[in-house]
């Protein structure tokens, strides 16, 4: 008969190296990184835990996206459901302000609406996602409170 060693998987409760940096870990549980020393994981790994080796940080979110329990940061969402965090007249009011200066020579703004129109999914923290509010807010054509509330954690009803 064998003996279990180490603690079961629980990706709610885990660590991980990322690939050859093993100076920090990824803290689930904590939603960030922990230097390799951090007590948490010090005690975790008394408890017979052994870091999963990971070679990625965009292989780490797609494990944590399909493996982790709801209430993890949701920040890949439906574009629908980014583009319904604004209310109808203003998401009407951003489509005529983005054409009148597309008419005018700027198509900038016109093009973050047509590509999250186009798109099945929004990635919350895409650099392009995050300029397109800038610019929207920028153009004060959406309020602070609306930036903060285009770019917050998805929910479980808006998850791709």
């Amino acid at each position: 008969m064998s003996a279990f060693i180490g603690l079961p998987y629980n990706p709610a409760d885990w660590f991980w190296i990322v690939g050859d940096d093993e100076s920090r870990v990824w803290s689930s549980k904590a939603a960030a990184w922990r230097p390799a020393d951090h007590a948490d994981y010090k005690a975790w790994q008394d408890r017979g835990g052994y870091a999963t080796h990971i070679a990625s940080e965009d292989e780490l979110a797609e494990v944590l996206r399909t493996q982790y329990p709801p209430g993890w940061p949701v920040r890949v969402i439906r574009s629908l459901a980014f583009r319904q965090r604004l209310s109808d007249a203003k998401r009407a009011a951003l489509s005529v302000a983005a054409m009148q200066a597309a008419a005018q020579g700027d198509g900038t703004l016109l093009t973050f609406l047509l590509d999250q129109a186009s798109s099945t999914e929004t990635d919350l923290d895409d650099p392009k996602v995050k300029a397109g509010v800038q610019a929207l807010r920028a153009a004060d054509l959406i309020t602070a409170a609306e930036a903060t509330a285009l770019l917050a954690d998805g929910t479980e009803a808006e998850r791709v």
